[in-house]
């Protein structure tokens, strides 16, 4: 993200500062309201969705990267387009469980720390 915009007559205004709660509402409704455009989800799970306690998403507004800094740049450009996840550690059922979500494999929850068996994984079938 920019630390600022173009006006109309071509100059560029630099922000002074980024509110970082403004920045991930205004993204969460963004995308909420593009994947319901798109019927990736419907209205009612948006609405739900958006009542979450804790929504989901963040941001992140850190020290701006000098131009000139082409190492620092990468790093953030791997940071953000790495995947949360291996895809290769979800297992797809033709049974969801009860909430309707993918089981987890027993690696992936092994992955995030767990000692103790979680509801949500299973073994693979």
């Amino acid at each position: 993200m920019t630390d600022g915009a173009f006006s109309d007559d071509g100059a560029f205004r630099p922000l002074e500062t980024w509110d970082a709660d403004a920045v991930m509402k205004l993204f969460r409704e963004r995308l909420l309201a593009r994947l319901i455009e798109r019927h990736a989800i419907s209205e009612d799970l948006a609405r739900r969705l958006l009542a979450w306690r804790h929504p989901g998403f963040s941001a992140h507004v850190g020290k701006a990267i000098p131009f000139e800094d082409k190492k620092a740049i990468e790093d953030v450009a791997c940071y953000i387009v790495r995947n949360p996840l291996s895809l290769k550690k979800l297992v797809f059922r033709s049974r969801p469980n009860e909430s309707g979500a993918p089981h987890l494999t027993e690696s992936l929850c092994d992955s995030v720390g767990s000692t103790a068996r979680r509801p949500c994984c299973t073994a693979p079938a």
